[in-house]
């Protein structure tokens, strides 16, 4: 081959090469199109989908971090429904942490219409009505233990079950928990103990997912966003027409029953917001309350009001009751306190023309006795009542009647001496009041209640936490042996209370601090909070006591009265037992609790004095930070025990110390508020980790939250309350 016809075959290589490989792409082409239509495409997740958002208030005050997209959905808050405290926790949240600017006025209306639209139906709602009736309810979660365990180291349950969300909230609420709060992975979104390993009952094998994983499953199945409650009801949702007269019946706590009646009226311009005129009687005592009130009604039955008596706030009680279906029965509690541990359980009924009982002063009267007073509480009772219209059954005569008014008739009775024990049904013109009263010959026991109560120091920091005891008088009935079915309830008695160390250690000396135990009425209020220089170890004014309760028996056929104690836990009598604590970690009551944090500390060979801010406690790494500025600053302020603003000196290490631990100096003025500082010493050769509460910071005065704030928590700031 000579070079020319070398040189002259190159071109053609070059076109035949770039002909293959455009051979080769159309080739490729047309075999990806071939495989194209034999097999289509796999589809694509199909989107959630939400609640629109029609409201211009809401897209305005939500839409500049919310984005709409073409269904008017917009983002978070269309995946997701709430109870009106839900939506106004959601509020309050996203002004503390994320800066919403947001008036009282257009929150309420954004609540209003957030609680109508996406809220939840009356079957959703009953079965968590104790979250938002703020009871103390040691409630058990036994659908899911994975998921109890996974959210009650930080709230109650109530809160979760009070809400709908689709998969992909749940899986964002979680991220958002892990975001706010970096140390949940290891305080609560944690495995504990190594993961199962035997199959399950039904011969399944074991689930060894992660307990959030389990969590999320599990709340996205039983609490998705669209549900068959809920479109159900919001068909037929509409506005409570509740104008009227309703009889008032209920308890209220260390007083007993309460009756009377509640004038509800439309306000003017409104649909759903009502105004009330309250009066009710203690049975047992007589005494007469009354209140005004305001209140409105969210997802057409769910009553949130606030009521007042003579004008004066320090007599506010909150309201959250539920409105049946037929507008015939209103239920719930009225609340206040620094807990909302003080309240009433309260019942109304719709009243009409007939009449009708509520109840009597008295829920027990003694065989043989005669000349007995009785008062009847009821509504539209007969101005001509007579004796034979009154029936209380064998054995019990009405022998005339002292007075009548249209909502209490006073009776007088004469009970024979041969009248068979037990429970009685009263009858009067036609109405009826089942188990009203019973009739006993002697009482053979007296139980206190609750069997155990918990109670919280406070004044200082944190409000403080009551405790009420009720004493409860028992016939052991037919079978004479207590704590039988047979056993009959006689209702409240007026015992003397006292407090009785509960020994746990030896020389406890708890009853000595813990607070007061009201003799007349069984109250317990706890002591101040904080450390206390005259208990051994400046230790915190918290403990055990048992509370007793003595009762005196009217002596009958000439024998003494006896006294019975309820005390011990023997067979004839109860005891009880009251627990004071300071606010300090999660628990699965009701109760609002601080935010802790974890701090590690160097080695020290002496007493190290760590300072550190509450307010800046928000990551482990920024209390290690904080921690260490205080120490180059050596100060170490403590709050005494008696007086916020005063403060003592504390044991400074020797700068020789390995590492060196800051000195003390005392400062000139104590730290603001909103900068409350603790001192914690110890003394340890080897690094070691303390739990340090961490408190919101103060934010009264910041001109961008919609609600006055609280001290102890953000579930006193309601403004689905009326103003």
């Amino acid at each position: 081959m000579t070079p020319t016809a070398s040189v002259d075959s190159r071109p053609n290589v070059r076109t035949a090469t770039r002909a293959l490989a455009g051979t080769t792409l159309v080739l490729v082409a047309l075999l990806a199109r071939a495989v194209s239509t034999e097999q289509p495409a796999a589809p694509t997740a199909k989107p959630d989908e939400g609640i629109p958002i029609t409201d211009q208030t809401v897209q305005k005050a939500c839409g500049s971090c919310h984005r709409a997209d073409e269904k008017g959905q917009l983002s978070r808050i269309s995946f997701q429904r709430h109870t009106p405290e839900g939506w106004q926790s959601t509020i309050q949240r996203m002004a503390g942490l994320n800066g919403l600017q947001i008036d009282p006025a257009t929150a309420r209306q954004v609540v209003k219409y957030l609680s109508n639209h996406l809220g939840l139906a009356p079957e959703e709602a009953k079965p968590a009505s104790w979250e938002v009736e703020r009871r103390g309810t040691d409630f058990k979660y036994t659908a899911s233990t994975d998921t109890e365990a996974v959210c009650i180291k930080c709230h109650s349950m109530g809160r979760v079950i009070s809400q709908r969300r689709t998969r992909a909230e749940w899986d964002l609420l979680i991220a958002m928990h892990r975001g706010w709060y970096p140390l949940v992975d290891n305080q609560a979104f944690r495995r504990n103990g190594p993961p199962p390993r035997d199959p399950s009952p039904d011969g399944r094998p074991p689930d060894t997912r992660h307990p959030v994983e389990k969590a999320v499953d599990h709340l996205a199945r039983t609490f998705p966003l669209k549900t068959p409650e809920w479109t159900a009801w919001s068909a037929t949702m509409r506005p409570a027409r509740l104008e009227g007269t309703w009889a008032l019946s209920g308890w209220d706590l260390g007083k007993g029953a309460i009756y009377g009646s509640v004038g509800i009226a439309a306000v003017s311009g409104s649909t759903d917001e009502f105004t009330t005129t309250i009066t009710y009687r203690v049975a047992r005592t007589g005494e007469t309350i009354s209140r005004t009130g305001r209140s409105i009604v969210y997802t057409g039955y769910q009553w949130r009001g606030r009521s007042v008596a003579g004008g004066s706030q320090d007599t506010a009680l909150r309201e959250v009751m539920f409105v049946d279906r037929d507008w015939r029965q209103i239920e719930g509690r009225w609340f206040t306190g620094g807990y909302d541990e003080i309240g009433l359980d309260i019942r109304l009924d719709r009243v009409g023309a007939e009449p009708r009982l509520l109840g009597t002063d008295r829920t027990a009267l003694r065989a043989g006795s005669t000349a007995q007073e009785l008062k009847i509480y009821g509504a539209n009772l007969p101005a001509s009542l007579r004796p034979a219209d009154v029936d209380l059954g064998p054995g019990l005569t009405v022998s005339r009647i002292a007075s009548v008014a249209p909502d209490l008739a006073t009776v007088v009775v004469d009970v024979a001496g041969n009248a068979a024990v037990g429970v009685r049904d009263l009858f009067v013109a036609g109405a009826s009041k089942p188990k009203a009263l019973a009739v006993f010959d002697r009482i053979d026991s007296i139980k206190v209640k609750p069997d155990w109560a918990m109670a919280r120091v406070g004044g200082g920091t944190f409000p403080k936490m009551l405790a009420q005891f009720e004493a409860w008088a028992f016939h052991n009935g037919v079978d004479g042996r207590p704590d039988t079915a047979d056993d009959i309830n006689l209702g409240l008695v007026d015992a003397a209370w006292s407090m009785e160390e509960y020994a746990a250690t030896y020389g406890d000396d708890d009853i000595k601090f813990v607070g007061t135990l009201n003799e007349a009425t069984g109250r317990f209020t706890p002591n101040v909070d904080g450390p206390n220089p005259q208990r051994r170890g400046e230790r915190n004014n918290i403990g055990d006591v048992w509370v007793v309760a003595k009762y005196t028996v009217d002596g009958t056929g000439g024998k003494p009265a006896p006294t019975i104690r309820a005390r011990s836990s023997g067979s004839s009598t109860r005891w009880s037992r009251v627990r004071t604590s300071a606010p300090r970690g999660p628990t699965r009551m009701t109760r609002p609790s601080p935010r802790f944090a974890t701090v590690s500390r160097p080695p020290c060979t002496k007493k190290a004095v760590a300072v550190v801010p509450q307010v800046e406690l928000w990551t482990a790494r920024s209390a290690r930070r904080n921690a260490s500025a205080k120490a180059a600053s050596g100060s170490s302020p403590r709050p005494s025990a008696s007086k916020n603003h005063a403060w003592s000196a504390a044991a400074a290490c020797s700068a020789a110390s390995s590492p060196p631990c800051p000195s003390y100096t005392p400062p000139k003025s104590p730290p603001a508020p909103s900068t409350r500082t603790y001192r914690s010493c110890i003394s340890a050769r080897r690094p070691w980790t303390e739990t340090i509460p961490v408190s919101v910071p103060a934010r009264a005065s910041s001109p961008t939250l919609p609600f006055p704030a609280s001290p102890w928590g953000d579930h006193s700031t309601r403004s689905y309350y009326p103003a």
